[in-house]
């Protein structure tokens, strides 16, 4: 990618800005001093920046840009190019050799395969008369007859490249001064050299270079990507100057081709591959430490360095390369590689027998790798470091991991007995920060079971014992653990009704964010300030933040699970907000992010999402879907009664007797509230009164106007099943006055409407006549944003129609 964005600056006289340059010098040191990456919305400047230049020389006349060698490309780069693919308006021609393909680059071609827009083109061998045609264009003396053409295609298998290389073989080996047989003659069938492989006829042309131009191919051909004119002078202790003779004749050889920074590179890979096959294992390993040291001199690319040691079989001598490496690669936010550098160091420290510095390493590959996936690659390193831990400090740290694993298993008594043991082990060990991640897995399992004033005392613990350790020296600064600590304090108070100081932690927590430019962290505040705004009934401040947060992690270079509670919120504002089209793109997303597999982070979304498939008239995806939920024998009491409330809200079998006692243990006021609206229809009014009663007065008093909406239409329409119209009557009458003013939350307007028309059909006929009137109103404006198959069914089979399509009972006395 560096020798790409170098010549397009070059060709096109391209002139970054001072901004751009200091992102581009990433790639470019000429460019001046490159800016830190710190977090992977960095990646996303960088990629901007490229973008930006790629743009300028399409204004310059740039229409065209060809990759060749794909199968070369690290993964940064490859995540790099599809971004620049992706975002250009130029036509891109890649090319490769598939079966050479690492990941990255793997599904960066199968994902442009996909689509309709590229045409994928594999290069077929050569058969006899293609390869006539191929001899023809070359104009050689003696080369071109169909009997030759048909010989070099069984010997070469019509591999172009093996067949250029056969004759270039060929002409080598002719006596000076003389072409080969001429076409038509009687020896036109000419000997092509014999060579079992491409490898063997390569070395046979390197066997014919002079002595120190073979030494200088070797060398090169040792040091690999970091082969250069001062490199092979400096191993082959000689001046650059001496070697001049010998660096013209490999390039006039074709075995080398000049780079514009001295570095040697070779003609193509088969060339390099046949010239370190020469060198005997022997002289090779001392080179390679010879490459290594002159390397680390100059401050040479880590991973490299690391290579050329291990080659050396000193594999201690890589540790530092392999730790620097793995720092760069964390920096650039390539966080997996990270953690693979990372373990690489601990194998070899292991095996050693530096117990402790093993240790150590495998904690800094599981750090950054948990922030990717918790999965069975996280749990090898717990299990590798489980035979190395011997201290309580060890164990403590092991512990963190552990319970990291069984709360992605859903064991949650498992791991809290796990933090019951190392909180003290860590304490003993002197070691706050560790003590602190341990009493912030606790706040998690608190808030699992739904156990505020637990969960909110375990995160001040945890942040009195973070507060005097500097960030630079923690050992988890990685996760921002303090971030996320201040983030939940807003999340227990907004769960208790305590809007304005949830929302003072939460615009904190944001600051803190936007400040060390993690794009993460604001997209999960940015949805928790959505959230409750929502539940407070401003619809308005909810858009602008679930907005902002879905922005967010359009940003981001990896997504993963993590992003659904934000999505699925964006979705439900906007479903509330009439775009309903934009809501189901959006929970199609959220279903995409939860395969495969559960976590306690995805049980509230899908939920949500059957919901609202459910009110589009789909009731058998939305059965489909909870029955899925419903099958996982590891929900927690909240997630089933929540589960179980859904469940019943469409029309499916569950027991609402039991949904209504664990609401009554479920310290969470939104996600109770919640779940009395889903369970209120499946229930006895007399057992679900109440509840709404206090529920409502809690709303009032704290001020989540939106949660107070949803729950006072429920609690009209259990007072109409309770058969006090009158009661209900007044109650739809205050409902629908604030519907007037502009109140919202959660809920669809028609799903609202038909319970307030129900109840005022008799008493209130003109009133109901226009709600159900200005319900099929928006059902029609908001129909008109989905596709044409989910259109028909929402104006076929919402489930409000049921009711709002009823004729109207006449009213008393007529």
């Amino acid at each position: 990618l560096a020798r790409w964005l170098r010549a397009l600056i070059k060709d096109f006289g391209l002139a970054p800005s001072a901004s751009q340059r200091g992102l581009l010098a990433r790639l470019l040191p000429e460019l001046g001093d490159a800016q830190a990456m710190v977090h992977e919305d960095d990646l996303t400047r960088l990629t901007h920046a490229l973008s930006s230049v790629l743009n300028d020389a399409l204004v310059r006349g740039l229409r065209t840009v060809l990759v060749d060698d794909l199968q070369f490309a690290d993964a940064a780069s490859v995540e790099l190019l599809r971004a620049l693919i992706a975002a250009s308006r130029c036509s891109w021609v890649v090319a490769t050799r598939p079966h050479e393909l690492g990941p990255a680059a793997r599904s960066l071609v199968d994902g442009l395969e996909r689509s309709a827009e590229v045409s994928s083109l594999v290069l077929q061998a050569l058969q006899a008369d293609e390869v006539a045609e191929l001899l023809a264009s070359l104009e050689i003396d003696g080369i071109g007859s169909a009997a030759q053409a048909e010989s070099l295609q069984q010997r070469t298998g019509g591999n172009p490249l093996y067949l250029l290389e056969t004759l270039k073989a060929a002409l080598m080996s002719a006596p000076a001064g003389r072409a080969l047989a001429p076409a038509g003659s009687a020896t036109q069938d000419h000997a092509w050299p014999s060579a079992p492989n491409v490898t063997r006829l390569i070395q046979q042309r390197l066997m014919r270079l002079s002595p120190l131009a073979l030494r200088v191919a070797r060398c090169a051909a040792v040091a690999g990507q970091d082969a250069s004119a001062a490199l092979v002078a400096q191993v082959l202790g000689v001046r650059p100057l001496d070697l001049a003779d010998a660096w013209g004749e490999l390039e006039d050889a074709q075995v080398l081709r000049a780079g514009a920074q001295g570095e040697g590179r070779f003609a193509h890979d088969l060339i390099a591959e046949a010239t370190l096959a020469s060198v005997p294992h022997a002289i090779a390993q001392p080179l390679h430490g010879e490459v290594a040291a002159w390397l680390e001199q100059m401050q040479g690319e880590p991973a490299r360095i690391a290579s050329h040691w291990l080659a050396t079989r000193q594999p201690l001598r890589a540790v530092p390369a392999l730790n620097q490496a793995a720092l760069k690669a964390r920096a650039a936010w390539r966080l997996e590689e990270a953690a693979t550098l990372h373990r690489q160091a601990a194998v070899i420290l292991r095996d050693a027998g530096h117990r402790r510095e093993a240790f150590d390493a495998y904690f800094a590959a599981a750090n950054v790798l948990a922030l990717v996936a918790v999965d069975a690659r996280l749990a090898e390193l717990r299990d590798e470091m489980q035979a190395l831990a011997e201290d309580d400090g060890q164990h403590a740290m092991l512990a963190v991991l552990q319970e990291l694993l069984l709360v992605e298993a859903r064991c949650h008594d498992e791991a809290w007995s796990v933090t019951l043991r190392a909180i003290p082990q860590a304490r003993r060990a002197g070691l706050p920060e560790i003590e602190a991640e341990l009493y912030w897995a606790q706040a998690v399992l608190h808030w699992l079971r739904r156990e505020l004033a637990d969960a909110v005392r375990r995160v001040e613990q945890a942040l009195a014992l973070l507060k005097p350790i500097p960030p630079e020296h923690r050992l988890l600064r990685v996760h921002d653990t303090e971030l996320k600590l201040i983030q939940a304090l807003g999340m227990f108070l907004g769960a208790s009704g305590r809007y304005e100081q949830s929302n003072t932690h939460y615009l904190e927590a944001l600051s803190q964010a936007t400040r060390s430019n993690h794009l993460r962290h604001c997209a999960d505040v940015e949805r928790a300030l959505a959230k409750n705004a929502l539940e407070q009934g401003l619809p308005a401040q909810a858009l602008r933040w679930a907005t902002a947060a879905v922005g967010h992690l359009d940003g981001l270079v990896i997504q993963n699970r993590i992003e659904t509670a934000a999505i699925e919120l964006h979705a439900s504002v906007l479903a509330a907000a009439g775009r309903l089209g934009e809501a189901l793109a959006l929970y199609e997303r959220v279903e995409r992010l939860s395969v495969p597999g559960m976590s306690s982070n995805l049980v509230h979304p899908l939920a949500r999402r059957a919901v609202f498939l459910h009110q589009l008239g789909r009731r058998d995806l939305a059965v489909k879907a909870l029955r899925a939920l419903h099958g996982d024998g590891k929900l927690l009491v909240a997630e089933r009664a929540l589960v179980d409330a859904a469940l019943l809200a469409v029309g499916e079998p569950a027991d609402a007797g039991a949904v209504l006692e664990q609401v009554g243990v479920i310290d969470d006021f939104p996600l109770r509230a919640a779940i009395l609206c889903l369970v209120r229809r499946a229930c006895d009014p007399a057992a679900v009164l109440p509840l709404l009663g206090v529920s409502l007065a809690t709303a009032r008093e704290s001020g989540a106007h939106g949660l107070w909406l949803s729950l006072q239409v429920q609690r009209v329409a259990a007072l109409r099943a309770a058969g006090r119209a009158d009661e209900a009557a007044a109650a739809a009458l205050i409902a629908w006055q604030r519907i007037g003013e502009g109140l919202s939350g959660r809920d669809l307007l028609p799903e609202l409407a038909a319970e307030l028309f129900a109840a005022l059909a008799v008493s209130h006929t003109d009133l109901a006549a226009v709600i159900a009137l200005r319900a099929s109103a928006w059902m029609q404006s908001a129909a008109s944003t989905l596709p044409p198959g989910w259109r028909n069914n929402y104006l076929q089979r919402s489930p409000a129609l049921a009711v709002l399509q009823r004729p109207m009972l006449p009213a008393p006395g007529d």
